[in-house]
C-alpha cells in the first residue's frame, strides 16, 4: 500500500481527529506508535446556535451561555 509524504498524512489525520472520526489514539495506530492515556476519547467539536450553547470538546459536557 502506497503512503502520501509526511505532510499529507499529517494534515489527513489532523483532520480526521479534529472531525471526530478517529479519535488520538487511532491515528496513533496508523502512524505506528503506542496508545497514549485517554486518547481513546474521539473529539468532536459542535456549536449548536439554535440552543446557544457551545460543546466542550475536552469534557464533552454543554455549557450555556447567557444573552442578558
Amino acid at each position: 500500500m502506497l503512503k502520501a509524504d509526511k505532510a499529507a498524512t499529517a494534515s489527513y489525520l489532523s483532520t480526521l481527529v479534529g472531525g471526530g472520526i478517529l479519535s488520538i489514539n487511532e491515528a496513533r495506530h496508523y502512524l505506528g506508535y503506542e496508545d497514549i492515556e485517554n486518547g481513546d476519547k474521539h473529539i468532536i467539536p459542535y456549536t449548536n446556535i439554535s440552543n446557544n450553547s457551545i460543546e466542550n470538546a475536552n469534557t464533552n459536557s454543554i455549557e450555556e451561555t447567557d444573552d442578558k
